[in-house]
This record gives structure tokens, sequence and C-alpha cells, in this order.
């Protein structure tokens, strides 16, 4: 079998080696602080995550492999006890995305089941559920779900770049070039 596709078996012995970690992180959702850091000008805790970012630097990709457990214990123990917690029940920035124990769930389950969902072709159940979802806020939000449309994508980064296609060619008339226009 392929390198990187797991056995039933050896992807269970991982979710064994890492469940441990997944719990810690459950069990301190309530309790560890929304940041590490008091002070962003002063604070000793942010000169540890200076520090420790310093130490995890790596110029080039390693060429040989670590035992699992150590790579665990330094992103679980070191490097996710450092900075701000947006799963921390008392972070407010924005609506965070991590930290969230059902999305979690539901993301490990579409990464086993979903390979690809980029066409409609590829996962048709699960591009519809996609689409019920959208037509769903979209009533919820006041539009006409026959009219609005759009998709969910993966961080904010991918929003405005979707964002920014849609006001391009919402700005320009069919018969536009695109490529020389200018949407100020």
């Amino acid at each position: 079998m392929d390198e990187l596709c797991l056995s039933p078996e050896t992807f269970q012995q991982l979710l064994e080696k890492m469940m441990p970690w997944m719990m810690s992180a459950v069990g301190a959702c309530d309790t560890e602080p929304a940041t590490y850091i008091a002070d962003m000008e002063s604070s000793a805790e942010l000169e540890k995550g200076r520090q420790l970012a310093e130490r995890m630097k790596e110029v080039d990709a390693p060429d040989d492999g670590r035992p699992l457990s150590e790579i665990l214990d330094q992103l679980c123990s070191v490097a996710a006890k450092s900075g701000v917690d947006s799963g921390s029940g008392g972070y407010c920035g924005y609506v965070p995305s991590g930290g969230l124990l059902h999305p979690a769930a539901m993301d490990l389950l579409s990464a086993c089941i979903n390979h690809y969902s980029g066409i409609f072709i590829a996962r048709p159940g699960l591009n519809q559920l996609e689409i019920n979802v959208l037509r769903w806020t979209a009533r919820v939000l006041g539009y006409d779900p026959d009219r609005a449309f759009g998709s969910f994508t993966t961080d904010g980064s991918m929003a405005n770049y979707v964002g920014v296609l849609v006001a391009r060619r919402q700005h320009f008339a069919d018969d536009d070039d695109l490529r020389l226009g200018d949407i100020m």
C-alpha cells in the first residue's frame, strides 16, 4: 500500500497516538487563557514565543523523520502554549476558526471521505450538501435562495480573493476586456 494512503489499521493507530493530546486540548478549552501575552511590548511570554519560533526555524526540510511522539510533544506542549488562543472562550478578536470541536471533527471526517469536492461530478452528493447549506444561509440572511450564490472557502484570504474577482466581473460589462480594466 502507498505510504500516503494509510490502511484503516495504521490510521487507527495514528489516531490512538494523537488522542491523548487532543483530549488534553479539549480539557483545557475553558481553562487556558485567551492569550499568553499580557503586554505586547514587554511581555516575557512574547519573548518566550519569539525564542520558541527561533528554535523551531528550519531552513531546509529535514532529511529524516522524527518520532511522532516527539513532534506531538513539541507541537502540543510547547508551540501551542504561546501567543494567542483564538479558540479560547475568552478570545473576542473575531469569530474564531480554531478550537471549535464540532467543525474539527467534521473536518476530519470530510478529509477522510471527500478527497476532492472542487467540482460537482467528483462528489455530487457532498457538493449538493454544500449547495443546500449555502441556500439555507441565504434564506436566513434574507436573500432569495434562487438568486443568491456563493461557496465556502478555507479562510479569509481566499474569501477576499473571490470577492475581488466577483467585484471585478460585476464592474465590467460582458464585452469589456477584464485584463485592461481598473476597478478603482
